[in-house]
């Protein structure tokens, strides 16, 4: 079955998809009513996504001296993981780390001195990131921290799954397409989309995906990662339900399209692997506890 094919058939069972109640809050009609609603009320969503449930595992990493911030994911006790390049040329004490339910307007924010940065092999900065992964080290140990990381995906989706699996992002950041506007969500929202083995910048050029990264296409038409989303989770979920299963990768860059010079974040949505680092991962965790 070709991508396209199996796209068209996932989008046409999305109903089905989407009619799976995440809990009490999150039912079918409510995923609907955002994305019809975006052009009138963009303040509150992801570009194109919908209200996010509670995801304790998300975290965000503050700057001491600038304005901004970054999206992480709790990995254990002391140990959070976030893109490279919002902070390989940071020293930690430049950095803070907050944790609380950001699905929340107004959330009870813990917040937690860094100690220690220590950055993926081969990670390579520019407007498309390469290996773009770090780990960040807490003073103290997060509290609650068993009870909200997000467990690592033990392996790669195989290529040959990926118009069957559904994954999700959730972040604060930009919920604008505007080059000269950054308007932060003012609570957590999420977006959902498929796996491609094509990079889909410029309109599905068909040049293969980069190995270290996922590509995408959005389940809701234009939906995009956008400044300040960077670094947060990016999620394969359970089967037939929209809860995470586990952490798949991590929010690393989004691009935009040529023709519009005023936009932003309007083409394509790239995650680094965490499976090609699991090895670095462990590494880090059992050396430097």
């Amino acid at each position: 079955m070709n991508l396209t094919v199996a796209v068209i058939i996932f989008l046409f069972n999305i109903d089905k998809i989407l009619s799976i109640k995440l809990n009490k809050k999150i039912t079918k009609t409510n995923f609907k009513e955002p994305h019809a609603k975006f052009k009138q009320q963009t303040n509150t969503l992801i570009i194109n996504g919908v209200i996010s449930p509670q995801r304790l595992f998300y975290a965000r990493v503050r700057y001491a001296r600038f304005p901004g911030f970054c999206g992480a994911t709790i990995l254990e006790g002391r140990f959070v993981i976030t893109a490279a390049h919002c902070v390989f040329y940071l020293h930690p004490n430049d950095i803070y780390l907050e944790v609380g339910d950001f699905s929340l307007l107004h959330p009870s924010i813990e917040t937690y001195r860094i100690t220690a940065i220590y950055v993926a092999p081969g990670f390579n900065s520019s407007n498309q990131p390469i290996n773009d992964l770090a780990i960040l080290k807490t003073s103290l140990a997060i509290l609650r921290a068993g009870s909200m990381y997000l467990p690592l995906c033990n392996s790669e989706v195989p290529e040959d799954n990926y118009p069957e699996v559904l994954v999700g992002t959730c972040g604060l950041g930009s919920t604008s397409t505007g080059r000269y506007t950054i308007n932060p969500a003012v609570k957590l929202r999420e977006m959902f989309f498929t796996l491609t083995s094509f990079d889909t910048s410029g309109g599905m050029n068909y040049a293969a995906c980069r190995e270290d990264n996922y590509c995408t296409v959005p389940v809701f038409e234009g939906g995009n990662i956008c400044a300040m989303d960077y670094g947060g989770p990016f999620f394969k979920l359970h089967c037939d339900t929209l809860e995470p299963e586990c952490l798949l990768g991590v929010a690393s860059y989004s691009l935009s399209k040529h023709d519009n010079l005023m936009e932003n974040c309007n083409d394509g949505s790239f995650f680094v692997k965490i499976a090609k680092f699991e090895e670095w991962i462990d590494r880090v965790l059992l050396n430097h506890y």
